[in-house]
């Protein structure tokens, strides 16, 4: 497995085992709804963090006209992903729209822990050491 798969691997277990303690931590100090809105808001996250590596690689294999339509295209669908998670949580006593909010911020925040502090892939990717 090469070094980004490994990296992307990384980002998606950070960001799993942090949404289960952040909706753990949710749950015990507010509201079954906190926790549920952040689970929604991280589902989408990583959703939109799988979308992203999936068109990046599709990106690399066409010509450049038709690579910018499509990260239009795959961009538009995942604002308009992250658009419809608030409108549900704003829309439902079920979830709590704050909470959806940080959720969405998810996997960067797994994409920072992961070149602060690299753990499994080594070196963080994009260095040189």
């Amino acid at each position: 497995m090469d070094t980004y798969r490994t990296f992307q691997a990384t980002v998606l277990r950070r960001a799993a085992v942090g949404t289960v303690v952040v909706s753990i931590i949710l749950l015990a100090v507010f509201s079954l709804s906190a926790a549920l809105g952040f689970v929604l808001g991280a589902f989408v996250s990583v959703v939109n963090f799988r979308l992203m590596v999936l068109n990046s690689y599709k990106v690399l294999d066409v010509a450049p006209k038709q690579a910018q339509a499509g990260a239009y295209k795959w961009a538009g669908l995942r604002y308009v992903m992250m658009a419809l998670a608030l409108a549900v949580a704003a829309g439902s006593a079920r979830f709590e729209l704050l909470a959806t909010a940080c959720g969405l911020f998810v996997s960067q925040l797994a994409i920072v822990s992961a070149h602060v502090r690299p753990g499994a892939t080594g070196n963080a990717v994009g260095t040189n050491e």
